[in-house]
């Protein structure tokens, strides 16, 4: 028997075991119809949003003393920064008077 063979006689019993008749332009046919349907399991859900998480958090919580220290470097330059702006202009008015 060869696999096309097989195939076609394992269709043919799953049409005559699981088929839903039905007729299209007079003629007479067996369909298929899947009507499983796959509940949503909220308890998976649940563990995948838990195991994605924790990772996450780690990661941010041993980040937390570096970011800190970048705010703080961040803040020191900007802060410089205004500082010799304003020398700058203060000379500048100076220098007119």
């Amino acid at each position: 028997m060869s696999l096309e063979s097989e195939i076609l006689s394992d269709l043919h019993e799953l049409l005559w075991e699981h088929g839903v008749p039905a007729r299209w332009k007079d003629i007479s046919l067996l369909v298929l119809v899947s009507r499983v349907r796959h509940p949503i399991d909220i308890d998976y859900v649940t563990k995948a949003f838990v195991g994605i998480a924790s990772p996450l958090l780690g990661v941010i919580t041993s980040l937390q003393e570096q970011v800190e220290w970048t705010l703080r470097v961040a803040s020191l330059v900007v802060g410089l920064v205004v500082g010799i702006m304003s020398l700058v202009s203060m000379v500048k008015k100076m220098r007119r008077s």
